[in-house]
């Protein structure tokens, strides 16, 4: 940290999910103690609750604002436009209410900001960007990280620097690899199995599942993401990947065989779950914003 115009300079990362926002000051790639903020929302409410929420949670972690010259570096799902801040989020059953609002403009405004201290990147970029500067990815040249959640994030990182390639999208089986490998597949595969509902991944475990259909649904869940793997991994030839998203807590179901399948084909490949968890988003978002900022003061 610097001083300018009699403040301290500090970076908040973001981080927005599905369901969450969270938000902490990072200092060299690190959490900073006690300022990290997390809140719950709906993401289908309208745009002034979750603007409201946005803004109270990265409120908190900046502090007080007199004290510092703020930057702030959001990773965020997409579709978006990063470079302008605006949101185009659109059927994605998630923040519709957003749509078409320059989100870069309301921070700035609300939290008295300048609009070139708010930058925007996307979140799967920003985990892997994260794991590879502090966490299970580091030390590795050329990195593979995915997301798996609500959506299924991809993007590569080489020599430090990551670029979302959106594979989530990509035609897979009957359809796209989103529809096979996120939270609703599972919550749709237990009802064709069974004609009971569950509420996301974690109910597998509860004492209710029927056993039978839930080691069915991680066997297919194995295989799939196996063969997404595979391609993924031949078209880049990453020294390592990286997995996080709330379906890794189940990792034990399914990350050995996944290694093991890929190792058939590619033996020295690193295969490791997330290390950060929920900070790698924020430290990537803090990372990738610094660079930014670099490659601005040496243009």
């Amino acid at each position: 940290m610097h001083i300018r115009e009699n403040k301290v300079a500090q970076i908040v990362g973001v981080d927005v999910g599905g369901s969450h926002i969270t938000a902490a000051k990072v200092s060299n790639d690190q959490i900073v103690q006690d300022s990290y903020f997390e809140r719950k929302l709906d993401s289908g409410a309208d745009a002034e609750t979750i603007l409201a929420t946005w803004l109270e949670t990265i409120r908190k972690a900046i502090g007080d604002p007199e004290q510092y010259d703020t930057s702030i570096a959001v990773a965020m799902p997409g579709p978006f436009d990063y470079e302008n801040g605006i949101s185009l989020i659109k059927g994605m059953q998630k923040y519709e209410s957003l749509y078409g609002l320059n989100i870069r403009s309301i921070f700035s405004e609300q939290l008295n900001i300048r609009p070139e201290n708010i930058q925007f990147f996307n979140d799967a970029k920003c985990f892997v960007q994260g794991e590879a500067t502090s966490g299970a990815a580091k030390g590795f040249r050329k990195v593979i990280g995915i997301t798996l959640g609500t959506g299924v994030g991809s993007a590569v990182c080489t020599d430090m620097h990551a670029v979302d390639v959106n594979r989530g999208s990509s035609p897979f089986l009957d359809g796209i690899v989103e529809e096979y490998l996120s939270t609703r597949w599972f919550i749709e595969r237990y009802f064709q199995l069974t004609g009971n509902q569950i509420d996301n991944v974690q109910s597998l475990f509860n004492g209710n599942i029927i056993t039978k259909a839930r080691e069915q649904i991680f066997d297919e869940f194995t295989n799939n993401l196996s063969d997404f793997l595979q391609d993924f991994v031949q078209a880049e030839l990453p020294d390592a990947i990286v997995i996080g998203g709330g379906i890794t807590n189940a990792a034990t179901e399914f990350l050995p065989r996944v290694e093991t399948k890929l190792h058939a084909s590619f033996p020295q490949l690193v295969v490791r779950k997330t290390k950060l968890w929920d900070n790698a988003s924020l430290i990537g978002a803090s990372s990738a914003l610094t660079i930014t900022q670099l490659n601005i003061l040496s243009a």
